[in-house]
């Protein structure tokens, strides 16, 4: 019985069966930076790769009461932020969070973001579901992730 249950898995590998959403998307690269005394709000940056289209559509934080996707812009020498209702996800094509582009706002924190600690976002995908990251917390003057 359990050998025809390993071929049947193999057959339909053989035969283009489609692998579960959630290992389609990769996240890599997550970082913040650490907040300063009193601020409530960071940014996380990360890149995200999907092996078949998607849209990130959604994210959240077990440490933030609120998270949302953002948009760095420039116009007339100004730079604001804007909400983003989503992200799609190009096939085989990486999609940068990073600093003065699109990044997760992290707004009501629950904790000040301390250099050398670790916080969570989970990021909800329209075709892979939720995939949790973890997010390497810089020192406050980081570029971007020191490894």
């Amino acid at each position: 019985m359990a050998n025809m249950r390993v071929a049947a898995v193999a057959l339909s590998l053989a035969a283009g069966m489609v692998l579960p959403a959630a290992a389609a998307v990769q996240v890599s690269g997550a970082w913040a930076r650490a907040t300063a005394p009193g601020q409530d709000e960071g940014a996380v940056y990360l890149s995200v790769t999907s092996t078949t289209a998607d849209r990130l559509t959604a994210v959240s934080s077990p440490d933030a009461g609120m998270a949302m996707l953002h948009e760095t812009t420039q116009m007339g020498g100004m730079s604001s932020m804007q909400d983003m209702d989503g992200v799609a996800l190009p096939p085989g094509k990486t999609v940068t969070f990073a600093p003065h582009g699109m990044h997760i706002m992290l707004m009501d924190l629950k904790h000040p973001l301390t250099a050398g600690s670790v916080i969570g976002v989970d990021l909800t995908f329209q075709k892979a579901g939720t995939v949790h990251a973890q997010v390497k917390v810089e020192k406050i003057t980081a570029t971007g992730p020191q490894g």
